[in-house]
């Protein structure tokens, strides 16, 4: 009977090799660090949902990463996910109650749900925990000049632009605020100090000719609105009611 022959070495390496590389992708697929990365990256790109379905893998093979909850929080917040959103920034903040931007998203959730309350604390703790945090003063600013607590509006966004001077948002949130306590004149300051941060600004043009019409800066209100609805078209039938009404006013 004669013997079975043996194999040759170079078949043997390619056999190992397959092997090894099959071994390696399967260990890829199920490498918790390989998966959170590729979430990470997938939410970079924009692809939300694709960032989700990879977080929730990873999440399934390692359920006490705080900062996985809070990142695929992200991702339904901005697919207008807010329950599964917010459930996963309390489990975010559950197993790190030091995460300042988990209470500021909370915050803005709750504050559109109504619960002013809840909102405002949220705010709240994201600045005690950072006092630094120049997003959740401007967020807290913001909602307070809604309730009518302008001092304390006032007091929050300072504090917002102290910290970030090249945030247009921040201004004009500043300027609507002196809009609602008629100081006309600070307001218009901070349209356009937002305008000149963010030249393509079509709400703060808009806001800044009203106020221009407002004083009887007929010219210049008119010139705003055409900027306005050139910049965002959505604004147009607001903006030809107001530079219909100023060119009366110059006629």
């Amino acid at each position: 009977m004669k013997s079975e022959k043996l194999m040759k070495p170079k078949y043997i390496l390619s056999f190992l090799l397959f092997i090894l590389s099959f071994s390696t992708a399967i260990y890829s697929q199920n490498n918790p660090n390989d998966i959170l990365n590729r979430a990470v990256r997938e939410q970079n790109a924009g692809k939300d949902v694709d960032a989700i379905n990879s977080f929730t893998n990873y999440i399934n093979l390692v359920q006490t990463n705080s900062e996985a909850y809070y990142k695929r929080a992200l991702s339904y917040h901005k697919l207008n996910m807010l329950k599964a959103a917010e459930s996963d920034l309390l489990k975010a903040i559950e197993l790190n109650d030091k995460l300042s931007m988990a209470y500021n998203i909370l915050g803005l959730i709750s504050q559109n749900s109504g619960d002013t309350v809840k909102a405002l604390d949220y705010f709240t703790q994201a600045i005690q925990i950072d006092p630094g945090f120049a997003e959740a003063f401007n967020n807290r600013g913001y909602l307070y000049g809604r309730l009518g607590k302008y001092n304390l509006a006032l007091m929050d966004l300072n504090k917002a632009i102290e910290l970030e001077q090249k945030v247009p948002g921040y201004y004009y949130n500043r300027g609507f605020l002196h809009v609602q306590t008629d100081d006309f004149k600070n307001a218009l300051n901070d349209f356009t100090a937002a305008i000149n941060l963010n030249p393509d600004y079509a709400l703060a043009f808009l806001s800044r000719g009203m106020v221009h019409y407002q004083v009887g800066n007929y010219s210049d209100c008119i010139y705003d609105m055409n900027l306005a609805k050139k910049l965002n078209p959505s604004y147009s039938v607001e903006a030809d009611k107001f530079i219909r009404a100023a060119r009366g006013y110059l006629e």
